[in-house]
């Protein structure tokens, strides 16, 4: 959940509150109209290129935003991305920051996760062969994530 508090962007879920209640943390989240985009692909069998085009616009724009505050987000996969049918439109949602953590920001061009390792982390299909092999995660693993889900298309 570290992403969620230090980054505001119209393409990441924002966490509203955080509670205890008898000893469990209860977060509440902003709510999100529509399904994940993994639904969304399976009910239309394949995406139109511009709508492809489209998406994976929008999740390099946020992945971006992430990787620039040094942030890796360790478990991209169209579960985990949501669609928020808005007045204005639909709009992308990244979700599910448990795994997220940071790089050393103290190190120019670090990549190397320095907080909240561990070996491996997310989904096998859309893992980076690096976190598969138990070796460091960077933030090029998010990248790797990124084309297995163009690929899925």
């Amino acid at each position: 959940m570290y992403a969620l508090r230090e980054i505001r962007h119209p393409n990441i879920i924002q966490m509203k509150e955080v509670h205890e209640l008898n000893g469990i943390i209860v977060l509440v989240m902003e709510f999100i109209s529509g399904p994940s985009l993994l639904k969304h692909i399976l009910s239309k069998g394949h995406l139109p290129e511009a709508e492809v085009i489209f998406i994976m616009e929008r999740l390099l724009q946020t992945l971006q935003a992430l990787h620039n505050k040094k942030i890796v987000h360790r478990n991209l996969k169209p579960e985990n991305i949501l669609l928020d049918y808005t007045s204005n439109g639909t709009e992308l949602k990244l979700t599910e920051f448990g795994f997220s953590c940071s790089v050393d920001p103290d190190v120019e061009n670090s990549w190397h996760v320095t907080q909240n390792v561990c070996t491996k982390c997310g989904t096998p299909g859309y893992m980076a062969p690096e976190i598969l092999a138990s070796k460091t995660s960077t933030l090029s693993a998010d990248i790797f994530s990124m084309g297995v889900i163009l690929y899925t298309w």
